[in-house]
């Protein structure tokens, strides 16, 4: 005979069943986030290994213009520098591999190098501080600004002019710091200097560098009016000075100058044969090459220093670009 179990008639009170479908979609809500997550992971994975590879390819197309530079440069064997050489031809875009390359290269001695401002001896040298001088009142910037740049290289802790300035006022900045007592590594450094707002430093960085040799003549082939109406003394107001300097640059970029003699002969201007002038030339060893690099969505815009000497050219130093 079969047993038929009793039908008790047994159903779990409704706070039990609640709590069953509650524990039902926790347990849903978190499988969800743990695949929302690997899922967000993933994405963040393929995007990091995207941009990894984005990142090497515009380095390579960066070293490959690099090295096309510095080809340029050493082939160029003229006597003097000017905008009709090839070195100043701006770049077309290029591609290399999957990357498109432009850029152009810009002579670094066609601006007024703050290094200068000392001589070897570390001592300021007058005619550098007055071009100096000269290039701030032409931008209509307070030509005392000189006095505290110098302040900044020189090893001393003596003020130079009403704007100089020592470790004791920068330590009194916040925060504090201490004069460089070198010479600018960057003329970006300029920021730190006493009178260098953020207004001036835009207003300067064009015109000026910081170049690792001091010593380096202005190519008046390539400087701007602004920089040429600095250069050339006595030539009146800063603004009667740039008029004429406009004229200059204009006949620099239609015919370069071969010599510094025949730019003075060809302006007007009085050239000294027992005392020609210092500081000028027409030829150029520092050059800032500017590239920029697209890869897809990834773009690197790379700052690269060269020296030319002898035939030959190398790489002092690079750095990224920000716009």
């Amino acid at each position: 005979m079969s047993v038929r179990r009793a039908d008790t008639g047994y159903a779990p009170p409704a706070r039990v069943r609640g709590v069953a479908l509650i524990t039902v979609l926790l347990i849903l809500a978190i499988l969800t986030a743990m695949v929302g997550r690997l899922s967000f992971s993933n994405q963040v994975w393929v995007s990091q290994v995207g941009n990894g590879a984005a990142f090497l390819q515009s380095a390579q197309a960066t070293r490959a213009v690099q090295d096309r530079v510095g080809i340029i440069l050493a082939l160029d064997d003229n006597e003097y520098d000017s905008f009709q050489d090839d070195w100043a031809q701006p770049l077309p875009p290029l591609p290399v591999g999957p990357a498109s390359v432009q850029g152009y290269l810009e002579d670094m001695q066609a601006r007024i190098n703050l290094n200068s401002l000392l001589d070897g001896k570390g001592v300021p040298d007058p005619e550098a501080v007055q071009r100096f001088k000269r290039l701030l009142r032409i931008l209509e910037l307070n030509p005392d600004i000189a006095g505290a740049v110098i302040d900044w290289m020189d090893g001393d802790g003596d003020v130079s002019g009403p704007w100089g300035a020592e470790d004791g006022y920068y330590l009194g900045r916040n925060p504090p710091y201490l004069a460089a007592n070198r010479r600018f590594r960057d003329a970006a450094e300029l920021r730190l200097v006493r009178g260098v707002n953020r207004a001036v430093w835009h207003r300067l960085k064009p015109f000026v560098s910081a170049l690792p040799q001091a010593d380096t003549a202005v190519n008046i082939n390539t400087a701007s009016p602004e920089v040429l109406a600095s250069v050339v003394p006595n030539r009146g107001s800063p603004r009667r000075a740039l008029a004429e300097a406009v004229q200059w640059a204009g006949k620099a970029r239609q015919t370069p100058f071969e010599s510094v003699r025949e730019f003075y002969d060809a302006t007007g201007l009085d050239y000294d044969d027992d005392e020609p002038p210092t500081g000028l030339g027409v030829r150029s060893k520092f050059f800032l090459a500017h590239t920029r690099v697209e890869t897809g969505n990834h773009s690197r815009s790379v700052a690269t220093l060269y020296q030319r000497a002898a035939g030959r050219s190398r790489v002092l130093g690079h750095w990224r670009e920000f716009e």
